[in-house]
């Protein structure tokens, strides 16, 4: 096997794919990237515990000799990245040896063995085509995973996906982020098949991460228990969570008789004030005192004393005082993911759950459930 290849390009590739290696596998075959090379070009093949990718590479290179090898990806790109030169050449010179050359350098390396790597098929042609909008899985990112991120003080542990379902309603998909203690709700327009998954959290930030700089809708394929990522000619592989997803959605869908509108800002402000108070405790609570025009936040700590504050707030149907008390840390996580200025908080009753949602959108929706607790 023998190929010249720029380094750069080699470089950015290389990277790709480290990010599917388990340098933390106690087999060091699943440490290393297969590098496979034919007329065509390249295939960089790796893989984890939950994800395989196969990255393909077709331009400035010069394939001379076809042939594979299995190095340590982690070795290889540490030499890559040191390298200076423009090109650097690969050459298999004995059974079990790659010799890599530069103008100014070369080396001799050990490789894994390529007959012990496992088989990883990214064949997809009988699977099932989905494309979803680039905006809506960006918001399931950046909205829906935090409400798992904090799940160590879940209420339910078995909870550890994002659900994405198009099986309930016509031309919508609906996805769901719960810890047990709070909840993120993300709806949007879809035509195409129908499909109910649950997804590891940190795949999809991975996903976004390499689809960041492309604003083109997302495509993915799907069957069984696995989801295919095709994106700029790269395939990724990724495992689904199978569970039996908590049913939440009549929560979601309540109605909720009644409610109160704040102003974002003015409520983000005094929450953060209430939280120099609260954190450090170890469940750092806050009281919500609400009456007809006004909220009050009152916060304790035994080290640091007290926080009490009053702000307006609009309301046509509370007709008497109610309180609630909140983990401050959830209800600094549902009030980030918020974008509209006015924030509409709707319960039933006290100390029953809470829907806080945007007032100008019922696309997203975040749930939080109080904590019976009293100063």
């Amino acid at each position: 096997m023998k190929f010249t290849i720029q380094t750069k390009t080699l470089l950015s590739k290389l990277s790709l794919a480290n990010q599917t290696v388990d340098n933390l596998s106690l087999n060091p075959i699943l440490s290393g990237v297969l590098v496979e090379v034919n007329e065509n070009g390249i295939i960089l093949t790796s893989s984890n515990s939950s994800c395989s990718s196969k990255i393909f590479i077709n331009e400035n290179l010069n394939v001379e000799k076809e042939g594979k090898f299995l190095i340590k990806s982690k070795t290889l790109y540490e030499i890559i990245n040191n390298i200076s030169d423009d090109e650097v050449k690969f050459e298999i010179i004995d059974n079990g040896i790659l010799r890599l050359t530069t103008k100014n350098y070369h080396s001799d390396y050990i490789l894994l063995d390529t007959n012990s790597y496992p088989n990883i098929s990214f064949d997809h042609q009988d699977w099932t085509r989905v494309v979803l909008k680039k905006s809506f899985f960006d918001n399931i990112n950046t909205k829906l995973t935090n409400f798992i991120d904090v799940s160590n003080e879940s209420l339910n542990h078995n909870v550890t996906g994002v659900l994405v379902d198009t099986t309930r309603k016509d031309n919508k998909i609906e996805s769901i982020a719960t810890n047990g203690s709070q909840l993120g709700y993300l709806e949007c327009e879809y035509e195409g098949p129908k499909f109910k998954i649950v997804i590891n959290p940190s795949n999809i930030k991975f996903i976004s991460s390499i689809t960041k700089d492309d604003n083109s809708d997302i495509l993915f394929y799907l069957k069984d228990s696995k989801l295919m990522l095709e994106t700029k000619n790269n395939l990724f592989l990724f495992k689904l969570i199978e569970t039996n997803y908590p049913s939440v959605y009549r929560a979601i869908e309540t109605n909720y008789p009644y409610s109160f509108v704040a102003d974002k800002k003015m409520l983000s402000s005094a929450i953060s004030r209430a939280t120099v108070i609260a954190q450090g405790d170890k469940s750092p609570m806050i009281k919500f005192t609400i009456n007809r025009n006004s909220l009050t936040l009152f916060a304790r700590s035994a080290e640091k004393g007290t926080s009490d504050e009053t702000i307006l707030i609009e309301s046509e149907t509370i007709d008497k005082t109610y309180e609630f008390y909140f983990n401050i840390k959830f209800l600094n996580n549902v009030i980030k993911t918020l974008d509209d200025t006015s924030i509409s908080f709707n319960f039933i009753a006290e100390g029953k759950q809470v829907v806080i949602k945007e007032c100008n959108s019922n696309n997203f929706k975040t749930l939080l459930l109080p904590i019976i607790a009293s100063f």
